[in-house]
């Protein structure tokens, strides 16, 4: 395998990630196509230990760049339960996908979120963009080149500001980069590059049930 850090230190520092170059830094294939509505992507197996991520072609590109960093996070912890692949609803979910994988459980899709959601929205980042003026959600959305759902549930709020639920941020998210602390309201916890590999091998579970649910919210998004 790859070193993931040293793929992905080549692009730190770009705004926004540019996720798809990264993913071709693996040397993984990668397609949009035309699939069901219902469906976000899936990474496959062609050959080998060649693999192929492909994303739906008709939702957004922002939706589009999340899920391909979803399934590079799949590459990246869960190749050994991986198989013939893995499939995600909009829900990111295996069931009903043209990959179900019964291995993939939920907290394996919990891991793959948060990498993906460290990944296009590094805490540096927004601490740069937040320090130029760009502090509400949807400026710093368009900056990263996300959806604001997933900008907001970054930042520890609602992921649709016509409510008034914030996000629980009790559990303590930890950054191996920084020796351990708190993500002060970000409830993807902080990953670390220089890490990436360690979370998954020492079976963390980095996001708590409640964060998964309102993560599944993303599936309103147009």
């Amino acid at each position: 395998m790859v070193d993931p850090l040293r793929i992905i230190d080549q692009y730190f520092g770009e705004i926004p990630v540019p996720i798809f170059d990264i993913i071709e830094e693996f040397g993984i294939a990668f397609e949009r196509r035309t699939v069901s509505e219902n469906i976000s992507g899936w990474i496959e197996k062609i050959s080998g230990q060649n693999y192929k991520i492909v994303v739906n072609l008709t939702h957004a590109e922002t939706r589009q760049r999340f899920t391909a960093a979803h399934e590079l996070g799949h590459y990246i912890y869960h190749r050994n339960l991986l198989g013939k692949g893995v499939g995600d609803t909009r829900a990111y979910r295996a069931e009903t996908t043209p990959f179900p994988n019964s291995a993939i459980q939920p907290v394996h899709e919990r891991q793959a979120n948060s990498f993906a959601a460290n990944v296009l929205m590094p805490r540096w980042a927004i601490d740069k963009l937040k320090d130029e003026g760009y502090k509400k959600p949807t400026l710093l959305a368009s900056k990263l080149f996300v959806s604001e759902p997933a900008m907001r549930i970054r930042l520890g709020l609602s992921a649709y500001p016509d409510t008034n639920k914030t996000v629980p941020t009790t559990q303590k998210d930890t950054d191996f980069r920084n020796g351990g602390m708190t993500s002060e309201g970000f409830i993807f916890p902080e990953i670390g590059y220089e890490t990436i590999v360690k979370l998954w091998e020492t079976e963390i579970d980095p996001t708590p049930d409640a964060d998964f649910i309102e993560v599944e919210n993303l599936a309103k998004e147009d």
